[in-house]
């Protein structure tokens, strides 16, 4: 150590209050270099635990390259000629077990007669703090990616009901209308009118509104419950596709059910069970819904010839599938898909569910 160096150290331990003062305080070590980026001395930082020992020493993790960039830093900063003014140099080191991120903030000062250029550096681990910035971008991403696919699906659904009210209500509604002009035309002749036709289209238009607000909300849902609903459901399936048998194993009690989980419940299983008629060609499903602790378990599982979910498809019934990952996942639940060539499809649910008391009667 040469006696520069010696009266660079002194006046640092000297002036050690004021730095830690300057920086931030999760600085652990506080730094000083010499021109050359090389460490002349070094002490604890504001957030060092007061009265312990320095750990692990974040400038043991030094290295070359990081030496590099320091100096860089340093000579930018003197080029400048605004030696008060605050630097940060982010860096990896490798040196260790394990990579860490260090966060150098440097700030410039000399040693007079001569002068001899010196610099001071707080340094903090920010591993874990990059690593929460990563997992917030992710997760901001992947909420992204769930909005847009909600409002896809939403899109979806409006053409699909716009669609329904066109071919079925919009066509009914033009046949009545044909038939009563044509009726009005017979009465100005002083021919015997019957409506027996246009009260048998009216009705079948009033059965078809109640179909779509079935599809769209069942009344059922909110009068009895997500139970009754699953059952009727069942019911209504099997008066269209009578050769597929169903299995229900309903182990919950309605109050165990949280009430916004019942329509997500509800379209899960429409959307799962209308797969299973169009892409399936099972004979049997079973449908379980169960309380295990603090989750809600649901599960609906075919003997169909499944699919591959890489394969042709995936482009069929991934549509529906990730609708169902998406409903799931908007309240906290998880949904796992599993399917093979030959051995059906099951598709399994948890919801975190909060305890709730049992019912008095």
């Amino acid at each position: 150590m040469n006696h520069h160096q010696g009266r660079a150290i002194a006046i640092f331990r000297e002036n050690l209050s004021l730095f830690q003062k300057l920086f931030t305080a999760m600085a652990l070590e506080i730094l000083l270099f010499d021109g050359e980026g090389r460490i002349l001395d070094r002490c604890p930082g504001p957030g060092h635990p007061t009265g312990s020992a320095l750990p692990s020493r974040l400038s043991d993790r030094f290295t070359a390259e990081i030496a590099g960039q320091l100096t860089g830093a340093l000579r930018d900063m003197a080029s400048a000629g605004a030696p008060s003014d605050f630097r940060q140099v982010e860096a990896e080191s490798i040196a260790g077990e394990a990579p860490i991120l260090l966060r150098f903030t440097l700030t410039l000062f000399s040693v007079p007669d001569p002068p001899f250029p010196l610099a001071v550096a707080a340094v903090e681990d920010i591993t874990r703090q990059k690593q929460m910035e990563m997992n917030l971008q992710a997760l901001e991403q992947q909420v992204r990616t769930i909005t847009t696919q909600i409002f896809d699906r939403m899109e979806s659904e409006r053409k699909l009901l716009a669609a329904n009210l066109h071919d079925s209500i919009g066509g009914a509604l033009a046949a009545i209308r044909y038939s009563l002009e044509k009726k009005n035309l017979q009465a100005e002749k002083g021919d015997t009118i019957s409506f027996t036709d246009v009260v048998t289209m009216l009705q079948n238009t009033v059965e078809e509104v109640r179909r779509i607000s079935t599809n769209l909300r069942p009344p059922i849902l909110d009068d009895l419950g997500i139970l009754t609903t699953i059952n009727w459901f069942c019911r209504e399936f099997l008066k269209v596709y009578s050769d597929i048998r169903i299995e229900k194993f309903l182990h919950v009690q309605e109050h165990e059910v949280p009430d916004e989980l019942k329509i997500v419940i509800y379209r899960i299983l429409q959307e799962a069970m209308n797969n299973i008629a169009r892409h399936s060609r099972a004979d049997r499903v079973r449908i379980l819904l169960e309380k295990k602790g603090p989750a809600l378990h649901l599960m609906i599982a075919d003997n169909g010839i499944g699919f591959n979910r890489t394969g042709k498809n995936e482009g069929r019934v991934g549509l529906g599938l990730n609708g169902m990952k998406d409903r799931a996942a908007l309240l906290g639940g998880t949904c796992r898909i599993r399917s093979e060539p030959g051995q059906g499809t099951t598709i399994e649910i948890a919801w975190p569910v909060a305890e709730t008391p049992a019912e008095i009667y």
